[in-house]
């Protein structure tokens, strides 16, 4: 039986197809005409050539384009969201509240890094995200920077001077003073 409607992409017109699995089976099954994918069980010869003599091949261009397409278009989308997400965040951190929470975790802390005790904090670093803007001061921890950049990028030297660069162009793009 052919679905109304394609389960990946809602497409409603689909065409009878002949395709080849890797051990060299031939199955019979209706492939949507929009992304590619099957929409419905396969189907007997006997049955499928009832509908139609001239059966073409399935069409795995079209799936792959169709999900290469969507992929494309998910990480644009995501990409959107970080920056809109790193516009806001970045605008926080230049707030008079972040600027008491700051202030605050470095006075709890002695002004002393958490992740080696032997330098000034310089940074105060979300342990989560989750909260960002109405963090609890529990969710913060104030570190140097090289704790810091330890915490987010390891011990990958070039992962963390990647990382420094991108932010210091997305923190200078954006007019801010990270502090």
């Amino acid at each position: 039986m052919v679905r109304d409607e394609c389960g990946e992409c809602e497409g409603v017109l689909s065409t009878l197809k002949k395709r080849i699995l890797a051990n060299g089976s031939i199955q019979y099954m209706h492939q949507c005409d929009a992304c590619g994918e099957s929409m419905s069980q396969a189907i007997q010869k006997v049955e499928a050539v009832k509908i139609n003599r001239d059966i073409p091949n399935w069409d795995k261009g079209r799936q792959t384009e169709y999900r290469q397409k969507r992929q494309e278009s998910r990480a644009e989308e995501k990409e959107k969201r970080v920056k809109i997400y790193t516009k806001e965040y970045y605008a926080y951190l230049k707030s008079e509240a972040w600027r008491l929470k700051r202030k605050a975790v470095i006075e709890r802390e002695d002004n002393l890094c958490q992740g080696c005790a032997n330098h000034h904090i310089e940074d105060v670093h979300h342990v989560t995200y989750d909260n960002v803007g109405e963090e609890f001061l529990f969710q913060l921890m104030g570190l140097c920077k090289n704790c810091h950049s330890r915490v987010h990028y390891g011990e990958n030297f070039e992962s963390w001077i990647n990382g420094i660069v991108d932010r210091q162009v997305i923190i200078e793009d954006m007019g801010a003073n990270q502090s």
